[in-house]
């Protein structure tokens, strides 16, 4: 997930191997804290400063921003298009904290789950997160010097002291590990409503034990829906090794705008491995905007290497929906892709392998935007996030996508 690696040697290096997994490490936690209001007015800024941060917002966004076209078409408007009132709203904050509520609830708009104003506990999250893993993931340097820049650590601190308290809990979601038998010998059932980061050791031990005692059974049912994301490494380390005998791969492909920010971010390895947008292989489904508005592809390959395997040897259904996205939808995209299951249920809501999200540091403010880089696009040329991941089989909405599952065995039994 939210995966940087785009090396296309199939013998990837550990450390690029590695890169692989961080994308989507807090990007469920962070997302759960966007939006969430100040309670005590401050200020310093002017008019025009304020000014001066959203002009450099707008354009750092024009040359990176992978999903204008995408959003214009699922929202019915164009954000871009009303870039001059959105400013004039801008400067007529009084305080800073005004203008940090109004700027978050402008960049919301765009109604994207990866994209939007950091607020300052999610801001000391990150942080945190970010200085544990750049030890053994230095390719996360930019995001550390960004995060600690002298301006954007005042600003946080100084807007912390203001932050509602009730606004300030809720950093990690419950997994909703569930385990169980549906039927002796045949059914296993496994569900999970969160991949948060936080919750993977604690859950690893349990699922292990699980799919080790269900190991012979014919039929394993896993569960994601309503699964909004979190980490990679959940779904990789706690559920699909285990359930492994060798190493399993798919080819993604993403497309980037190319502008001179996004690509500060990326690794010498991750630049030399890009074409031109002119290369994409023909006749698929493209966005129309690949062709104008974006210089580059890549095709990087997403391993995951069995471990701790249980020798399961039955069928795998997986169970999505609409509510499915990020580190949950990088999970039902690779199932998809590999044929490792069969997918049931409505289709995802999509931007799994987008990468991880940058942080834009405003000038004048300090504050933080954060946005994906990447557009992921399905195997049909569709944007991911766009389309999501369509199941292999349908199921209406309303219908029971665990009772459809059952039917089917059943019917096949008979």
């Amino acid at each position: 997930m939210k995966c940087r690696a785009v090396n296309s040697d199939s013998r990837l290096s550990t450390r690029v191997r590695r890169s692989l997994y961080i994308g989507s490490l807090i990007l469920l936690c962070v997302s759960l804290l966007l939006g969430t209001v100040a309670c005590t007015p401050t200020g310093q800024l002017t008019a025009e400063e304020k000014l001066e941060d959203w002009q450099a917002l707008v354009g750092m966004l024009e040359e990176n921003y992978p999903y204008f076209g995408v959003m214009e078409r699922k929202n019915g408007f164009d954000w871009l298009a009303r870039q001059d009132a959105y400013a004039k709203r801008l400067q007529r904050t009084r305080t800073d904290l005004q203008f940090a509520k109004r700027l978050s609830a402008i960049v919301a708009e765009l109604r994207q789950g990866h994209t939007g104003v950091i607020t300052p506990p999610a801001y000391g999250y990150m942080v945190a997160t970010y200085v544990e893993h750049v030890n053994t993931l230095p390719q996360l340097a930019p995001w550390v010097e960004t995060l600690n820049q002298p301006l954007v650590q005042e600003r946080y601190a100084d807007w912390g002291k203001h932050f509602c308290e009730q606004a300030m809990g809720g950093k990690t979601q419950p997994s909703g590990l569930r385990t169980g038998v549906i039927e002796p010998d045949k059914i296993a059932y496994l569900r999970v409503t969160s991949f948060a980061h936080d919750n993977i050791e604690a859950d690893q031990p349990k699922i292990l034990q699980f799919l080790q005692d269900v190991s012979s059974y014919p039929y394993l049912i896993i569960d994601i829906r309503g699964n909004s994301g979190g980490s990679d490494f959940y779904w990789r380390n706690n559920i699909l090794a285990p359930l492994l005998a060798e190493p399993l791969q798919a080819v993604m492909r993403t497309a980037l705008r190319g502008g001179e920010y996004g690509m500060s971010f990326m690794q010498p390895e991750e630049i030399a491995a890009l074409r031109p947008i002119a290369e994409l292989p023909s006749g698929l489904d493209y966005p129309p905007e690949l062709q104008t508005d974006f210089r580059y592809f890549s095709e990087p390959i997403n391993l995951v290497e069995a471990g701790n395997s249980v020798g399961f040897q039955g069928e795998v259904y997986l169970l999505v929906d609409d509510k499915v996205f990020s580190a949950a939808e990088a999970f039902a995209s690779f199932a998809k892709a590999t044929g490792w299951a069969t997918l049931v249920g409505q289709a995802t809501a999509g931007d799994g392998g987008s990468g991880d999200p940058l942080p834009f540091a405003l000038p004048n403010s300090g504050l933080i935007v954060r946005f994906p880089l990447k557009m992921m696009l399905n195997p049909d040329g569709t944007s991911n996030y766009e389309v999501g991941t369509v199941p292999d089989i349908l199921v209406p909405p309303g219908a029971d996508a665990l009772q459809v599952v059952l039917d089917l065995l059943n019917s096949e039994e008979g």
